[in-house]
């Protein structure tokens, strides 16, 4: 998961609340007024008042709470500092532990966020995206952090394909086999939570008959639904749109890199492909000085190969070529029999995967089974990205997460 660095606070503006003016002491109202007809109000109806207020507070007190988390999660994945009455309704003392997955393809590792002080935590799983840092990405551990800081028990796995920026099956055999663990060590089934590409790997992960008893809901953000339409997108810089229309959209040249690197064996010959990959790799792990200085250094045919690696027509033959294989990677048409509740957030202007593809993975879950969608202005791919000053984008936003929080807690 990558979250834009120049992202601006979430939420800074501070609320300013009227002060009541009371009364230093009471006034009669005329000396006629005196006397045992004057009107006394009961002795006890202010402390029926607090008693009703204490009342209504206690019972709304857990959708308050599960705002303020929300707010505290997605203030500190932003990277804002959290203010501290915030930090009460966030505040378990976590500790971090590294740890060992039993897979399908051999262990692997994971790392546990274990909140101290509360038995029984509520526990998700949360999945990095197609990124080299994996499991150690700062941005993922800060957001494990504080889920972990509210309650939650959290296991971040580290998948090696989606660490090389490879999308491939076995990642989604780690995701069931964490989601199977971590039940297991919980003794109740777990949340799913995960972004961008890894998003749609856990939807087919949680599909699995021997996951389902283990998965109580799925949260995927900025996710697809099918890889050859998001390829084809690339190419021709339009997504279609369910009902038969399309818009134009801009992309961003991490998702086309990622298809480019998977891509390499197709088009360019054994002896130059270490070379090309290096460039690819670089690239996609935003080191540019390392790929300037790679990209000089290949051959004037090598070069060639990977302005041809490059072009649209070389992206939609990819489509094509790879189609069987990446329809197997894609929720398009293997969601039948999903049962968890999911969660599907996007960003409106989502500079990787197209924004309709949240309206497509939408119409491929069963019924019944879409819990919440929000498409947000403030959200860019993986993370907050864009400042608003307008509090109802603001609002939806936390209040979309509160739902996923609550569900983590109650099911």
């Amino acid at each position: 998961m990558r979250l834009p660095h120049h992202a601006g606070p979430l939420l800074s503006t501070t609320l300013k609340h009227p002060s009541l003016s009371l009364p230093s002491e009471a006034q009669p109202a005329s000396a006629a007024g005196a006397g045992p007809s004057a009107f006394r109000p009961p002795l006890l109806l202010p402390a029926a008042i607090l008693l009703a207020v204490a009342a209504l507070s206690f019972a709304f007190w857990p959708q308050i709470r599960w705002h303020l988390q929300a707010l505290t999660v997605l203030m500190g994945i932003n990277g804002d500092s959290i203010p501290r009455p915030l930090q009460l309704v966030a505040d378990a003392p976590v500790l971090v532990v590294d740890t060992t997955i039993p897979g399908v393809h051999g262990p692997f590792p994971g790392r546990l966020y274990r909140p101290q002080g509360i038995a029984a935590p509520p526990a998700v799983v949360l999945v990095h995206g197609l990124y080299y840092m994996g499991m150690d990405a700062p941005d993922l551990t800060s957001y494990a952090r504080r889920l972990a800081a509210c309650g939650m028990l959290v296991l971040t796995p580290d998948l090696a394909q989606l660490r090389d920026d490879r999308i491939d099956g076995s990642s989604i055999d780690s995701i069931g086999d964490s989601v199977r663990w971590l039940a297991a060590q919980s003794h109740a089934p777990v949340g799913l939570m995960a972004m961008s590409f890894s998003g749609a790997l856990s939807l087919l992960a949680a599909a699995r008959p021997e996951n389902q008893p283990s998965v109580r809901f799925v949260f995927v953000s900025g996710t697809y639904d099918s890889l050859p339409r998001v390829i084809r997108a690339y190419a021709a810089h339009r997504e279609p749109l369910p009902g038969g229309h399309s818009v134009p959209t801009d992309g961003n040249d991490y998702g086309s890199l990622a298809i480019e690197y998977a891509y390499v064996d197709h088009v360019v010959p054994p002896a130059d492909r270490a070379a090309v990959q290096g460039v690819i790799r670089a690239r996609l792990q935003r080191h540019k000085r390392l790929a300037l200085q790679l990209e000089s250094a290949l051959t004037a045919i090598q070069t060639a190969e990977m302005i041809q690696l490059q072009s649209p027509d070389t992206l939609r033959r990819a489509a094509t070529d790879l189609g069987p294989g990446l329809d197997s990677l894609s929720p398009r048409n293997q969601l039948s029999a999903f049962r968890a509740p999911v969660f599907v957030l996007h960003g409106s202007d989502d500079p990787i995967i197209p924004t309709g593809e949240a309206a497509w993975l939408v119409r491929d879950l069963p019924p019944g089974v879409l819990r919440a969608r929000l498409i947000s202005p403030i959200f860019a791919h993986a993370g907050i990205g864009v400042e608003t000053h307008r509090w109802k984008d603001r609002w939806q936003l936390v209040h979309f997460f509160a739902q996923v929080l609550r569900t983590a807690e109650a099911g």
